[in-house]
């Protein structure tokens, strides 16, 4: 059997970002999102997903967060840096995207374990890490993030059709990208489902070559 890999791409039904320095502050409305650690104070994302309807475990392949830069300071302010960037399947169905804080996931609710970074706020089995290098001066640079455990953790261990994500990190940095709501199209986060399915054989089949009648 010849399988083919097609790819959906995904955006995200709710994002915001959790400061621990303003631990009531909601970010929902930001047109970007934060990434940040510095002098032990974090920044952390959140996004939610929703799973294409073809896609199954069965046929599940692989798939990819797209972030694109839209803002950025590091330690020093060097050109370029290489940031180690956390993500985790988060663990928690009911943050929503105007009433989660640092130490809030919705109204009246408090996460877990404030900043929605730590378990049980998030699978542990899932956690990724991946170090990153992008340029300060580049506003718009993509940077693609490996999400393959965090969606087959969903899929085939949750049997989800909607899961969320936590994106943080423990280098000096701070680093800023689109969120949904940005005013550019091409700044806003999405993800990239691939799946493998059966390739459809030819309608046509063998063509027949037509016999020349002998003289």
């Amino acid at each position: 059997m010849s399988l083919l890999t097609l790819n959906k791409q995904v955006s995200p039904s709710a994002d915001n970002w959790l400061n621990q320095q303003s631990a009531s502050q909601n970010n929902g409305s930001d047109i970007i999102l934060t990434v940040s650690y510095q002098s032990g104070v974090k920044g952390v994302s959140i996004m939610r997903f929703t799973v294409p309807q073809d896609i199954t475990a069965k046929n599940f392949n692989r798939a990819e967060l797209v972030l694109s830069q839209v803002g950025w300071e590091g330690i020093g302010d060097p050109p370029i840096e290489n940031v180690s960037l956390k993500s985790a399947y988060l663990n928690n169905t009911g943050w929503t995207e105007n009433g989660s804080t640092w130490n809030l996931s919705r109204a009246g609710t408090s996460w877990n374990v404030a900043g929605a970074y730590q378990s049980p706020d998030i699978i542990t089995e899932t956690i990724t890490s991946q170090t990153l290098e992008h340029d300060g001066t580049q506003i718009g640079q993509k940077i693609s993030i490996n999400v393959d455990q965090i969606v087959s953790y969903a899929i085939e261990t949750a049997q989800v059709s909607s899961f969320s994500i936590s994106l943080w990190t423990e280098t000096s940095t701070i680093w800023n990208y689109g969120s949904k709501e940005n005013s550019t199209v091409l700044y806003r986060p999405y993800m990239i489902f691939y799946y493998d399915t059966e390739r459809k054989k030819s309608r046509l089949g063998k063509s027949k070559v037509a016999k020349i009648p002998t003289l």
